[in-house]
């Protein structure tokens, strides 16, 4: 796992908001995502009947950005979440739910490891 990405995770909000366009990703890169990560995830958004796409309060035809929903499924996969979680759920945030609590496994797992090895290394005797 990215060292980056997991440090980014430590404060990066995982929430449903799975309609949340990010159309700054620099905010994102601000919140330690690597660049490299976050650029296959930008893409063109346009409104339609159904979606309404809004920027600084106005109705915009389109705009550049990373959706919430996509951010959440790639770092799934990158910490290794298997590519079935929450294939199971009708609701896109009912699948969400489940890969976000996937990760946050992964990442309690990470920590009990780094843990496990900070100790490990520090053993001394008292005597």
């Amino acid at each position: 796992m990215s060292g980056n990405i997991i440090e980014a995770l430590q404060t990066f909000v995982l929430d449903q908001h799975h309609e949340h366009i990010y159309v700054d990703p620099n905010e994102l890169i601000e919140a330690g995502f690597p660049a490299f990560f976050l650029l296959p995830l930008v893409k063109v958004f346009e409104t339609s009947e159904r979606y309404q796409l809004f920027r600084s309060g106005k109705n915009v035809n389109e705009m550049i950005g990373i959706s919430h929903l996509s951010l959440i499924y790639a770092i799934a996969a990158h910490v290794g979440v298997p590519p079935d979680t929450g294939s199971s759920f009708t609701g896109r945030g009912f699948a969400m739910r489940a890969n976000i609590d996937a990760i946050r496994e992964v990442l309690d797992q990470h920590a009990r490891n780094k843990g496990t090895k900070a100790n490990q290394g520090s053993s001394t005797n008292e005597f």
